[in-house]
């Protein structure tokens, strides 16, 4: 995500958290820089550094014989299954709106499985 993405993020950390949630964002940026810049700008959520392209090449987000990461956004769950996966999100305005719904849609399906005893969409 680029840096106006993470500013937008920001604003929707007390929606995020109200989901029982949290945002935790990667950059191929130096640990200082980064910190640097969650400091400056008042992030509440992480920003981890990645300067090998370690988490960038798992979750296949590195561009191709290039030394940068494509901009991503993924929700995860609790057991660590991508449950939503956005490659290459524009730099134009980050859609926090549609972060807050799939977050909403996902919380729901977490209370549906558990109320069934199933795990995932498709039960496994």
């Amino acid at each position: 995500m680029c840096q106006g993405h993470l500013l937008q993020l920001q604003q929707k950390q007390s929606a995020v958290k109200h989901l029982n949630a949290v945002s935790i964002a990667i950059s191929n940026e130096s640990a200082e820089t980064s910190e640097g810049f969650r400091k400056k700008n008042g992030l509440t959520y992480p920003i981890l550094s990645d300067p090998k392209f370690v988490a960038a090449d798992k979750f296949g987000v590195r561009a191709a014989d290039e030394e940068f990461a494509l901009p991503a956004l993924f929700l995860i769950d609790k057991t660590g299954t991508i449950r939503l996966g956005r490659v290459g999100v524009s730099h134009g305005p980050f859609d926090a709106d549609a972060l807050t719904q799939a977050l909403k849609l996902l919380r729901k399906q977490a209370t549906s499985d558990s109320a069934t005893g199933q795990r995932g969409p498709t039960g496994g």
